[in-house]
């Protein structure tokens, strides 16, 4: 392109200097060359209309420049495929490369936003700690049955249905009946089983930890920031006719097929999980995804933002965050938006 321009501006003058003069009652010679004579006139004349020129072929674009283009980006894409370091060793699938403007497009990421569980954690669960009443359980039997061994006697469980987990709900239960008694057994996030909870209940519910009796909030904080998943027990006994009430509107909503189904047994569940005992707690670890730390750590060093996003407790949120790296101890503040934590246990 800028040959060109040279070549142009070296027409212009040319052309100024052999034929210019005839044309100057269309086109007059500028006053401040007047007094100058044909060649320093021509010279001058192919130094201004060089920028001129350079603007006009600015948008110009040889087609061979586009295919050269196309073809490094297909080279940037085969590299990106044969890349030895980007192989899933848990299923052996390598990356690829499904754009050719992928490269491109990479270099022109400032900031990054993850989720935790599945992204930065394996979302692979595993069982670490269990609070019930005022004891800490740190195992527990892997249960597949309804036959519990409970104090070293057998017990069996008939279940009578299963209240299901939805993503509104935030919590699963479950009927049961033993020895002619039916209880209805909860599990599910934190802030939902203690909004179902009677508030005596609540404000009863106490550890011993340290040689110092802590709220049972604060008992939430300290099993977040040791990184685990909170979930929450509790149950209540069911009288026999109140039971078979709600159970004869259960299986009606049950055989009634339409679109408004689920929003319809989530009504009917709710009727009978409240006014619950708080039982206790199960703390779950997720484990850190393999090589999360190297990555965060390669992303941080070109001054990549990673933003982590999560819906989980603050404290565990905060944990994992440094767990992985992608706090350190130069952070003044986490940024965060969330309620008072006692404002959500308040019950009505």
């Amino acid at each position: 392109m800028f040959i060109f321009d040279l070549l142009s501006a070296l027409g212009s003058g040319l052309w100024s200097y052999y034929v210019g003069r005839f044309f100057e009652i269309y086109l007059p010679t500028p006053t401040f060359l007047e007094k100058l004579n044909s060649d320093i006139q021509a010279t001058i004349i192919s130094l201004i209309t060089i920028l001129s020129y350079f603007i006009l072929y600015s948008n110009c674009v040889p087609i061979s420049l586009y295919v050269s283009i196309e073809l490094v980006k297909i080279g940037q894409s085969l590299f990106i495929n044969w890349d030895k370091n980007m192989i899933s060793t848990n299923n052996n699938v390598r990356g690829k490369c499904r754009t050719t403007a992928l490269a491109e497009d990479l270099g022109q990421i400032e900031h990054i936003l993850t989720d935790k569980t599945g992204t930065l954690t394996i979302n692979f669960f595993k069982f670490r700690l269990c609070l019930i009443g005022e004891k800490f359980y740190l195992e527990e039997r892997t249960v597949d049955s309804i036959k519990l061994e409970i104090h070293g006697k057998i017990e069996i469980f008939k279940i009578y249905c299963t209240l299901e987990f939805t993503n509104a709900r935030k919590r699963m239960s479950i009927i049961v009946e033993n020895n002619g008694n039916i209880y209805l057994l909860s599990k599910g996030a934190d802030d939902v089983i203690c909004t179902t909870c009677e508030l005596q209940d609540l404000e009863r519910m106490k550890i011993k930890q340290n040689l110092e009796v802590v709220d049972f909030i604060i008992t939430f904080q300290f099993i977040s920031s040791e990184g685990l998943r909170i979930l929450c027990m509790s149950y209540k006994q069911l009288f026999k006719k109140e039971f078979d009430d709600w159970y004869e509107k259960y299986t009606n909503a049950c055989k009634i097929i339409d679109g408004k189904k689920s929003e319809r047994l989530e009504i009917i569940y709710s009727e009978i999980e409240r006014d619950m005992n708080f039982l206790g707690i199960t703390g779950i670890e997720d484990r850190l995804q393999d090589g999360v730390c190297e990555t965060l750590a390669k992303l941080a060093s070109i001054n990549i933002k990673v933003w982590m996003l999560t819906g989980d407790k603050l404290e565990t949120a905060v944990n994992i965050g440094y767990s992985c790296g992608l706090f350190n101890d130069t952070l003044v503040e986490v940024f965060k938006l969330s309620e008072n934590i006692k404002e959500r246990y308040k019950v009505a």
